[in-house]
């Protein structure tokens, strides 16, 4: 099979990768979600890889930006319906 990659068409990266987002899940041993941790507009966390719970602090890695984020469960807000 021979292919032709003669032809190239430039694509807005928005395509390709999600918006700079971000949403953890903590589970319970079953699997269940207990808490979801989320930042709409991606200000304080984009992309996030990587969490590491120290005693309620978590430290958050990407692998696609340059940052370790830390975050303090006992000082975030509480949105509930």
């Amino acid at each position: 099979m021979h292919l032709n990659y003669e032809h190239y068409i430039q694509v807005p990266v928005e395509w390709v990768l999600p918006p700079p987002t971000a949403m953890l899940l903590e589970l319970n041993g079953r699997g269940d979600i207990v808490r979801a941790l989320m930042d709409m507009t991606g200000e304080k966390v984009r992309y996030p890889s990587e969490v590491e719970d120290d005693a309620g602090t978590l430290y958050i890695g990407s692998f696609r930006e340059p940052y370790i984020v830390r975050v303090r469960l006992d000082q975030l807000r509480s949105v509930t319906d």
